[in-house]
């Protein structure tokens, strides 16, 4: 049974700097991460002896290659650099920003959470929209066979190690053709987007997700539609409920399973 090759990135948005009130409201302690606050996260994951390919800039690339090196010196790891997220997606980047402040600007009322950072951060949403294209990316580029998994991790995913597999190796049978979310409560199909938009609820997560290649071809396409659909409607939302889209409009591609906690995916499926 082989092993997932993970896939994940990096980019400095400068939540180090947020301001502590954004749009009138206190914009929780925990959405404050500094540079170094998120290095400390991936010394974690970087203990997982998976192969491994990141992606982020060069000025950090060395760093990152260093923390893989000390925590997991024997196994594959990869590191990309790449021009920062905006520069990859200035068009898109600023379409978000504008549709941001118009979505504030004419419906300042209708956002529970008009402060969290998938309303007003364009880099912020473009971090999250793009992990598909990572994904694919790291295939186009021969970085993870095309017969192997390739599971998207955030970087900031193990905030503690304990959530590490033991044995810091990570495999499960996943099906094949299949892309696999993980959910912390089952996708309701009555209920409008725009309503899940306007209170920011969370139904698949976005810091984890499982597939073979034609699964992230797929998912990466429906989460670009996704993304025009809602920006045609005034709206935006990060990758959260583009893939609660997904879900909806191709159940039969998507496997959708239930987790217990936000970071539990090591443990819960876990076949070592």
């Amino acid at each position: 049974m082989p092993q997932p090759t993970v896939v994940t990135a990096f980019y400095d948005i400068g939540r180090g700097a947020w301001p502590l009130v954004v749009r009138g409201k206190i914009l929780p302690a925990y959405q404050h991460r500094p540079t170094a606050k998120y290095m400390d996260f991936f010394r974690n994951l970087a203990q997982l002896e998976n192969d491994m390919v990141v992606f982020t800039t060069s000025d950090l690339a060395p760093i990152v290659a260093n923390i893989r090196a000390n925590e997991a010196p024997k196994s594959e790891t990869t590191i990309v650099s790449t021009p920062h997220i905006e520069d990859c997606y200035r068009e898109t980047a600023a379409r978000l920003a504008d549709k941001m402040a118009a979505m504030y600007e004419y419906h300042p009322k209708f956002l529970e959470t008009p402060h969290y950072p998938e309303y007003w951060s364009p880099a912020y949403v473009l971090v999250n929209i793009s992990k598909a294209d990572f994904a694919c990316r790291a295939y186009e580029e021969q970085r993870v066979q095309d017969d192997a998994f390739a599971a998207w991790i955030d970087f900031g995913y193990c905030t503690t190690a304990d959530v590490l597999p033991d044995s810091r190796r990570w495999r499960y049978n996943f099906e094949p053709g299949k892309m696999h979310l993980f959910a912390l409560r089952k996708p309701d199909s009555r209920r409008p987007i725009f309503d899940v938009v306007r209170t920011g609820d969370v139904y698949v997560t976005g810091g984890h997700m499982v597939g073979d290649l034609q699964s992230w071809k797929r998912i990466r396409d429906l989460n670009h539609n996704n993304l025009e659909t809602l920006m045609k409607c005034g709206l935006v939302d990060d990758d959260q409920t583009l893939l609660l889209m997904s879900c909806l409009q191709a159940p039969e591609y998507i496997s959708v399973h239930r987790i217990r906690r936000w970071r539990s995916i090591f443990k819960d499926f876990n076949d070592v």
